[in-house]
């Protein structure tokens, strides 16, 4: 499962590295695109071309223009219109060399006429009108004609213009490389910081587990194996302090245990001892006070016998590895039965049954002889605590999955807090009958029998009535 999960996690950080990959590209490829624009107008703009054009539709319009070459702000006003935006010098020379018109009202501007012409007669072609006028600068001229006359048109920009193209070409490209960088980083970041966050809950979740938290629960977040990972944590939190509850229920099961036993078999046992001693130094004073004394050890002995078999009993039950003997038997048969049996017992304490018992059979799948053991408990507890005279109801009832049998009594000075605890070890209704008639086991026993047989368990207190009820499975 863990190389799984691991495997898993390394494909969800290769997805989010190549989505962060595909959206660098992408931030660099736009910026790329804007960058290629961007030089690419300035480049245009103030390239030999496009210069060219310039000053061929500016000479053309002056040929085609009335406006005359001596008339410097008509003049002015139509190259600036033609050539707007343009960082270049523009001067009008006449057949002579000598300086009509700068655009910059440079009128001392030097230009080597003879150079000029001599570089275009020399060459052909679309490079005719272009030169390197000098080491910082270069020109385009163009002839056009006027008034009779021959002028020249020149468009004179920097040489260095290519070198700050490239520059900023290099700047803006540095620009692209460290946007698409810090896009990479955003989204990496973006993609897997929720994620990352989360482990470091979990890793402080899982701290304060070791620490001795034990049932602490993470919250969980998605549905991918990170979430998987915190359902496993949560289950095994949940599960070591189930354990440890239990590891510590059953050591202060064995303590209560001990203590109780202690105190219950030394009360019948010091009983036993003082008359075996008052016999021994014969301290009785008639042959009937002998008996007395001998009938006394006899019935603390039968106690001291029942309290040693009923916990012997109950420790077996409480052993997991039990195994029930299952018979085919009428519920409603062997209640009547037993009934029947206690018959005695009960007149002798001023109580009567009644009865609500099917005539037809109810057929369980259980191991007879416990099933016994738990109806023999519940009448011989409602026969010690019932108010005398007075009725034990005991009834069945069917549905379609499940029997429920339940017996009712009648008792006095009983707190309906108790109820909980009437399944307990040791525990007694009334404490006066601890010394010489309860264990404190019968329904603890029970109750151990009946979840032995996936069955329920469970009391009632209403109007001075205590109610067992017995839930069993039919199949």
């Amino acid at each position: 499962m863990i190389k799984n999960m691991r495997n898993k996690i390394s494909v969800k950080l290769l997805r989010a590295i190549i989505i962060s990959f595909i959206v660098s590209f992408s931030v660099l490829f736009i910026c790329k695109y804007i960058q290629e624009n961007i030089i690419s107008n300035l480049r245009e703009q103030n390239s030999y071309y496009h210069i060219s054009k310039y000053i061929y539709e500016t000479g053309k319009g002056l040929e085609n223009s009335k406006i005359k070459i001596n008339s410097n702000n008509e003049l002015d006003k139509f190259i600036k219109s033609k050539t707007k935006n343009m960082n270049i010098k523009i001067l009008i020379l006449d057949s002579n060399g000598n300086l009509i018109y700068g655009n910059q009202n440079d009128f001392n501007e030097k230009v080597d006429f003879r150079y000029i012409m001599d570089e275009y007669r020399s060459r052909v072609g679309y490079e005719k009108n272009y030169t390197k006028y000098n080491d910082k600068e270069e020109l385009i001229f163009y002839p056009f004609y006027k008034e009779n006359q021959v002028f020249y048109l020149i468009f004179k920009y920097p040489k260095k213009y290519d070198w700050e193209m490239g520059k900023l070409d290099n700047r803006i490209g540095l620009i692209s490389l460290i946007l698409s960088i810090v896009a990479f980083i955003i989204t990496f970041i973006f993609m897997i910081n929720k994620r990352v966050q989360y482990i470091k809950y979990i890793s402080r979740k899982v701290k304060r587990i070791a620490k001795g938290n034990l049932g602490e629960i993470l919250e969980v977040d998605g549905g991918d194996e990170i979430a998987e990972l915190s359902e496993s944590i949560n289950s095994m939190s949940i599960q070591l302090k189930e354990k440890f509850d239990r590891e510590r229920e059953i050591e202060n099961t064995k303590n209560e245990l001990i203590t109780n036993v202690s105190h219950d078999l030394r009360t019948p046992l010091t009983s036993i001892i003082g008359y075996l001693d008052l016999i021994r130094k014969k301290s009785y004073k008639t042959e009937e006070e002998y008996e007395e004394y001998i009938e006394t050890i006899y019935n603390k002995s039968q106690n001291l016998n029942n309290l040693i078999n009923e916990l012997f009993e109950y420790t077996k039950l409480s052993n997991s590895k039990i195994e029930l003997n299952y018979t085919q038997m009428d519920v409603c048969s062997l209640l009547e039965q037993l009934i029947g049996e206690y018959i005695p017992v009960l007149d002798t304490n001023n109580l009567k049954v009644i009865k609500q018992i099917p005539h037809k059979d109810i057929i369980l799948n259980v191991d007879v002889d416990k099933i016994i053991r738990v109806f023999e408990n519940i009448l011989t507890n409602a026969i010690k605590y019932s108010v005398k005279p007075s009725s034990i109801e005991v009834k069945i009832k069917e549905d379609i999955n499940n029997v429920n049998i339940s017996f009712t009594n009648e008792v006095k000075d009983f707190k309906e807090k108790e109820v909980k605890k009437l399944f307990e070890r040791f525990y007694r209704v009334d404490k006066s009958r601890k010394e010489n008639e309860s264990s404190g086991l019968g329904l603890a026993i029970a109750k151990k029998i009946i979840e032995l047989h996936n069955g329920d368990i469970w009391a009632e207190y209403k109007e001075n009535k205590i109610t067992i009820h017995i839930k069993l499975n039919k199949e």
